[in-house]
């Protein structure tokens, strides 16, 4: 707890040097819109950055901005699928991999950036911001907040205590709350209650969304598909900051389901693909599946050859964002409103500001 009072001093004094104009947000003469979220990893950032794609690129040049997290690179960068993930980050490469009609970036500074993306495309029109909720020298056009429902802000520390980056006032600064990993059978009566516990004071939207796992596909061949049965003995091995879901989800399924779990962003390397190799050989039964996460199967793309080599079929389970009717069309039509409304006079915007508060 004192470690926690010490970082929370100090996130609380980054936060007022903003508020207080000591330190300027530059603002930007085109829709910009950040997905976030108060702790540390989890919480369905990059599935909902993959919705509000699917949302906004049929009609609008989108644009995806990210840090690139643990990418051997520095400054900015373009994603192009011929790069290593390593180049770019995973989760960067997995949404270029996805949606390669949408240029993605990355860049430690949002402001530089920003302004490097639209340099070298023009008729951009909206870019989505992945996890910059506390990248304050960015002034948002609409922040959209994420938290997981199983480990809500409200009842949550500071790190190192817990798992918050930055105390829960700062959920006043979004201007939606979405509630994401719900149980799809939520009681009206408990989405009243976690709408007055999340947002007691502006009564802020609040919408609840649930993560749909579609039908697993090859690695490296995504027209190449495989479903889980009843009876299935999957291996599933992945590197994220919470599995919990997926195993659900295949367990819903009658399958059984042994977890080989790694660190979030862990790299893999070639001994432990061979391990992984020895015990999926190891396994008994007739319907055996390798099973990964779609971010995971990007840090394994550079292990090809030794794939092919061994035969090896390595599937992953793709996973989207999705939330109720009601909530569904309110939260589109909120966006797209944004969006199509945008006025850059309205949002004090303009591409002109301090670097220096990088």
């Amino acid at each position: 707890m004192p470690l926690s009072w010490l970082y929370g001093a100090g996130a609380a004094l980054h936060n007022r040097q903003f508020d207080l104009g000591i330190r300027k947000s530059v603002a930007f003469a085109f829709p910009v819109i950040v997905v976030g979220n108060l702790s540390a990893g989890g919480t369905g950032k990059t599935p909902m950055a993959e919705y509000l794609i699917s949302l906004l690129a049929t009609s609008y040049k989108t644009g995806v901005l990210s840090r690139g997290y643990r990418r051997k690179t520095k400054g900015y960068l373009e994603v192009e699928q011929q790069l290593s993930y390593r180049e770019t980050g995973d989760e960067p490469m997995q949404l270029k991999r996805k949606f390669p009609q949408v240029m993605v970036a990355v860049c430690e500074s949002r402001v530089i950036g920003l302004v490097s993306m639209v340099s070298d495309e023009p008729g951009l029109q909206v870019v989505i911001l992945d996890d910059a909720f506390q990248h304050r020298a960015v002034k948002p056009g609409f922040s959209i907040l994420l938290s997981e429902y199983a480990h809500l802000f409200t009842r949550d520390r500071l790190l190192p205590a817990g798992r918050l980056r930055e105390s829960a006032s700062g959920a006043l600064r979004a201007d939606v709350i979405v509630v994401t990993k719900c149980p799809v059978a939520l009681s009206g009566n408990e989405r009243e209650a976690l709408k007055r516990e999340l947002s007691p004071v502006l009564s802020k939207p609040v919408f609840f969304s649930t993560l749909q796992y579609g039908e697993p596909y090859d690695i490296f061949d995504n027209t190449r598909k495989r479903g889980v049965a009843a009876g299935d003995q999957v291996l599933l091995f992945c590197g994220i900051a919470n599995p919990d879901a997926l195993v659900t989800c295949l367990q819903r399924k009658e399958a059984a389901v042994q977890l080989i779990r790694f660190k979030d962003h862990h790299p893999f390397s070639l001994k432990q693909l061979k391990d992984i190799h020895q015990q999926f050989s190891g396994m008994k039964g007739g319907n055996k599946m390798l099973l990964t996460t779609e971010k995971d199967a990007v840090r394994l793309l550079p292990f090809k050859e030794f794939i092919d080599s061994h035969q090896l079929e390595i599937y992953c389970m793709p996973v989207q964002t999705v939330f109720p009717e009601a909530d569904r069309k309110q939260f589109d039509e909120m966006i797209r409103s944004f969006v199509h409304s945008f006025n850059a006079e309205d949002h004090g915007q303009s591409t002109e500001g301090s670097r220096q508060d990088e």
